[in-house]
């Protein structure tokens, strides 16, 4: 998982552009500032993405120095977000139906080659996260398809080994097992013979 210097420059990024991406015609935009010294790049901006870091952020201890860094950061983002709700909203629809073709493919690749695509679930399970918190910062559900979701969850869950947390465990206070299932184990290949 990323560090926090990594999430707190990309939220940085991102806000300095986060108004001009609102408005644009783009679900991607790309993010012109260097991540830190031997991190991967940062992604491109997505409602999304900012959603991740600044969830990362709230569960990690933050030096005081970094704490109100992140503080100002999501008051502007929050600032941003009022003046803009119905781009933002809009931003969000788009983004989760793009996100959840991404997931589908992935779940679709598991089942037609679960060996080999197991080993990337703990990369690929980002997505499947990214659809529940795009999902809560919604103002409503309406008009989002949850039953694919749902289906997909159901055929994960079919082959899911239940085990411990797959990130990092200074994540584990912001992802508890029930609602984040998906986070607390991996596909087990033995059981794709069975379903």
């Amino acid at each position: 998982m990323p560090s926090t210097n990594y999430d707190l420059g990309y939220l940085t990024a991102g806000e300095e552009v986060l108004e001009k991406y609102l408005l644009s015609k783009a679900l991607f935009w790309p993010i012109h500032s260097s991540s830190p010294l031997g991190e991967p790049e940062f992604p491109q901006l997505t409602l999304g993405n900012l959603l991740l870091s600044q969830t990362r952020l709230r569960v990690k201890n933050l030096q005081p120095e970094e704490s109100q860094e992140f503080r100002i950061l999501e008051e502007s983002i929050s600032q941003i977000h009022d003046k803009w709700q119905t781009a933002w909203e809009r931003k969000l629809r788009w983004e989760y139906r793009s996100r959840l073709r991404q997931w589908q493919h992935y779940i679709n690749d598991l089942f037609q080659e679960p060996e080999s695509n197991i080993a990337y679930y703990s990369n690929e399970v980002r997505l499947r996260l990214l659809l529940d918190l795009i999902k809560a910062d919604m103002r409503s559900e309406e008009g989002i398809n949850l039953d694919t979701l749902n289906l997909l969850d159901a055929e994960l869950q079919s082959v899911f080994h239940q085990d411990q947390f797959i990130w990092e465990r200074e994540l584990i206070s912001g992802f508890d097992s029930e609602k984040y299932w998906y986070l607390w184990g991996k596909p087990d290949v033995s059981k794709f013979t069975m379903s």
